[in-house]
């Protein structure tokens, strides 16, 4: 607990709340004495402790949301993508031995807390139908002892994984050692948080409330940047779905203006012998609205996800377009189209990294990438074409290159910008979406699967 409470000060300063020592003392002394399950006492204690000013009482809510209800914690909001890659690396090894006591803590690193703390808070059983006392009594001892024989054997195997994140830190040449020293910090103060809970003696009775962090995960609202790997797989599904239901929505769309509307002329025209009566009605075709869609995808940082999932949908809707290119970047463009002609979506990304050396670790720069794209694909752009870029514009400072992209927006018939990012983090001054945006015709946040179905159903329907 006191980790955390410490991380969110650390989150409340990165805004620009001031946080003196004394306070934060005073935050950890308050939920000490509080019922840290309930809701309301914890964000009271932490609120009365941390807010100074009424002026601040609305930045505290806002930090207080992400960091807690979104579990979206300062040092994985704030890390780049290799660094969660390795997180990942670490929480994919301890699941290969397939105990569920692995699987268990291994969704708890990657910031899912829900399978531990049921394991945790089982309180015995409570019986379907009445039973004498004894019995009941009986049932409440055996499910005391398998909880507690839960507990211990989670407790001994988080002591075992904090020597295995010790190892695999220290393992991770590729990584600087300032970034290994940061990996390592966060998973043993997980771990240990992890430890804290398991050696508490007292449980609570009957049924309990739910902490802020412990609340559902919605899926639908939950930013692509923040999902665990289990949580990846379900969004990858739903996108599934949803690509089934555009394509009934597609084929009703269809059938309902196959007969187009009435040639009134021709109709006209051939009633004439028969006194103006129209026996023969005649029907106009309906105009072909297919179009050719160029995607080109930043697969960095967090970018990556929602890169998959839209180029995902594109695909499964691809009898809607009569052409998908797709293009992908970090410093330099690449086409991968027939890779994903060719296989299922991860294989498609995993070969097409590997054939073209593509560094994932690597800052990106859109420059760059821009002029190589127009370098060699530039005529593949054509009035019937829409020009789909997806990306957070995270430049790291680099010259933007303004000129390259504005002759690419000229060639296509309209440009559209996903940003898998929160508007308020656009126009930061390492970002160069406000030289981008001049030139472009459509400018959309897209970083929740609500946000990708709403501008799919656009595109396609």
């Amino acid at each position: 607990m006191i980790f955390l409470v410490r991380e969110f000060c650390n989150a409340l300063k990165q805004e620009g709340l001031m946080v003196p020592t004394p306070s934060l003392n005073f935050a950890l002394e308050a939920v000490s004495h509080i019922d840290p399950l309930s809701p309301l006492q914890f964000r009271s204690a932490l609120e009365a402790a941390l807010v100074q000013r009424a002026a601040e009482r609305e930045l505290f809510e806002q930090v207080f949301h992400r960091f807690f209800i979104e579990q979206q914690p300062l040092v994985y909001a704030t890390e780049n993508q290799l660094f969660k890659a390795n997180l990942k690396d670490f929480t994919q090894e301890i699941k290969k031995e397939g105990t569920a006591v692995n699987h268990i803590l291994a969704d708890y690193l990657e910031g899912d807390a829900r399978a531990l703390l049921e394991e945790l808070y089982i309180e015995g059983v409570e019986p379907d139908q009445p039973v004498p006392l004894e019995e009941f009594k009986e049932q409440k001892k055996a499910a005391s002892k398998l909880n507690s024989r839960k507990r211990e054997q989670l407790r001994n195997r988080v002591k075992v994984l904090i020597e295995l994140a010790e190892d695999f830190s220290a393992r991770s040449f590729h990584l600087q050692r300032e970034k290994r020293e940061k990996l390592a910090d966060y998973l043993r103060q997980r771990l240990l948080e992890a430890l804290e809970m398991l050696e508490k003696q007292s449980q609570p009775k009957g049924r309990r409330n739910l902490m802020p962090w412990e609340k559902k995960r919605t899926l639908s609202t939950l930013s692509f940047a923040q999902l665990t790997e289990r949580e990846a797989q379900r969004v990858k599904e739903e996108v599934e779905v949803l690509a089934h239901k555009l394509q009934d929505s597609l084929s009703r769309k269809r059938r309902k203006a196959n007969q187009g509307h009435m040639d009134i002329k021709k109709t006209l025209r051939e009633a004439t012998p028969y006194g103006g009566i129209p026996f023969q009605l005649h029907w106009k075709k309906p105009a072909k609205t297919k179009g050719k869609i160029v995607a080109l995808c930043d697969i960095s940082s967090s970018v990556s996800y929602a890169a998959q999932f839209m180029v995902l949908l594109l695909y499964k809707l691809q009898n809607r377009f009569s052409k998908i290119r797709t293009f992908v970047f970090v410093r330099q463009s690449y086409e991968i189209t027939r890779f994903f002609e060719s296989y299922p979506l991860e294989q498609a990304m995993l070969r097409a990294l590997k054939e073209y050396k593509i560094g994932m670790g690597q800052p990106s720069n859109y420059g760059l990438s821009f002029q190589s794209f127009r370098a060699k694909w530039e005529q593949i752009l054509t009035p019937d074409t829409t020009l789909l870029i997806l990306g957070d514009g995270q430049n790291n400072f680099n010259e933007p290159q303004v000129e390259h992209f504005e002759a690419l927006t000229k060639k296509a018939a309209r440009t559209i910008w996903l940003n898998p990012e929160e508007e308020k983090f656009w126009y930061s001054a390492s970002n160069s979406i406000r030289h981008y945006q001049p030139f472009c015709d459509e400018l959309v946040e897209c970083a929740t699967l609500d946000q990708l179905t709403e501008f799919t159903r656009s595109l396609v329907l």
